[in-house]
């Protein structure tokens, strides 16, 4: 009796692993996976690129270039920050180099360009920019989002009317193209719908020098800025408040990219005291982010902001995938469900993500304050964690794609004449 349950036990064990051993070398016949990365080593943004490309420094010598028994190799294509260009990389990597799946995208308005080449080439495209729509209205089969652009911002106004009272009347400044539509559009959507008004609202170019003229006609009955800067503007804008003498005028509210890290270190104390929101801070106080921190420095000399955590976040999600498929990425509709509805408790810096069964993810958003600690160094201290933010806030999903995406005149400024 013992000899036939010995038998009975073995046999399926054998079958099990002769079919281990046989699936090793069928995927390795494969040959490596392909990953294609874009990012902007030129233009107005490579210093987020010059970020982005420490993280894959990190990530690769904590996770290597193995997973799920398979090799991995890295495509890297510069889009030198322009649009067009970024179309051109992109369409490359998906013809010529074949990679199996794409992430980038660093303009919101590039996320929009790059989205359809998912579809059409019927590769995972992970778009790391936020741009609003392509995981609402504009949903493609193969393109996910990292995040969306206003998702941080309904959470973030939100706590400003719950937690800063005072603050009634606001005037919002952003940049003249999609990531400064949304992001404006998602504060004052929530700012507004509990009680607060957006008096008056800016948009400026992103290349834009001398911001004179619009300071000059700045409300002077505004309670608070609601600013978002992107590229150079955040180290011209506060600069150029402060000369204004208006540094102290208003409290200063905004997107998190105002203050990030990634250009932290270059601006002055005019920014000290300036609050903003982001799906990332370097002073998360977990194991995970400290870790990351410290491996960041060590390549950058500096800390990590949300460019470098979002890129390094987008490939653990991207290998986390690969091993839900157990290395079968050829198999391109299980591989982008998997990362579609992927789920991530550990191991991300900025806290753990879950699939919204929409095309992006659930996430934390941090409320940070600019200061200094106590060596003299400037942070974006965390004020509060607001947990498991969707992109639609409180609001029923399909009812809210029923109204206009966020736009330069979407939510219209029904204040603003008063």
């Amino acid at each position: 009796m013992i000899r036939k349950r010995i038998v009975f036990l073995v046999v399926p064990l054998a079958f099990a692993l002769a079919a281990l051993l046989a699936a090793g070398p069928a995927l390795a016949a494969k040959g490596p996976i392909k990953i294609g990365l874009l990012t902007s080593k030129k233009g107005v943004l490579a210093k987020h690129g010059s970020d982005q490309m420490n993280a894959l420094k990190v990530f690769r010598e904590k996770f290597g270039d193995k997973v799920a028994g398979r090799d991995v190799k890295f495509f890297i294509e510069d889009n030198e920050s322009k649009v067009a260009l970024a179309v051109t990389r992109v369409r490359k990597l998906l013809t010529r180099d074949k990679v199996h799946i794409v992430m980038g995208g660093l303009f919101g308005s590039t996320g929009y360009a790059i989205a359809p080449l998912a579809d059409r080439y019927k590769t995972p495209i992970l778009i790391w920019s936020c741009p609003d729509d392509i995981s609402k209205r504009k949903r493609k089969k193969y393109a996910v989002t990292y995040f969306s652009c206003s998702q941080p911002m309904h959470a973030f106004a939100h706590w400003v009317r719950t937690s800063m009272p005072n603050i009634k009347k606001v005037i919002t400044i952003g940049p003249d193209y999609a990531f400064g539509y949304e992001s404006t559009g998602g504060f004052q959507q929530v700012f507004e719908d509990m009680g607060g008004k957006v008096i008056q609202k800016m948009y400026m170019p992103i290349n834009t020098v001398d911001y004179g003229p619009y300071i000059g006609k700045l409300k002077k009955d505004a309670d608070a800025l609601f600013i978002t800067l992107a590229g150079a503007q955040a180290l011209r804008l506060p600069k150029q408040l402060k000369e204004a003498g208006l540094a102290n005028k208003y409290v200063i509210l905004g997107n998190g990219t105002n203050t990030d890290e990634f250009v932290l270190d270059a601006q002055g104390d005019e920014v000290l005291g300036w609050i903003s929101a982001l799906i990332y801070s370097a002073d998360i106080q977990t194991k995970d982010n400290q870790d990351f921190v410290k491996s960041f420095v060590k390549h950058a000399k500096k800390d990590p902001g949300y460019y470098a955590e979002g890129y390094y976040g987008g490939l653990v999600s991207i290998y986390k995938a690969i091993e839900e498929v157990k290395g079968n990425v050829e198999d391109k509709d299980k591989f982008f469900a998997a990362l579609r509805n992927l789920k991530v408790a550990t191991g991300m810096p900025a806290g753990p993500r879950a699939s919204d069964g929409h095309g992006t993810f659930k996430m934390n958003v941090y409320v940070r304050m600019t200061m200094k600690d106590e060596t003299g160094k400037k942070r974006n201290k965390v004020l509060a964690i607001i947990p498991n933010v969707s992109q639609f806030w409180n609001y029923k999903p399909d009812a809210f794609m029923k109204k206009p995406p966020y736009s330069r005149d979407y939510p219209p400024c029904k204040n603003c004449g008063n």
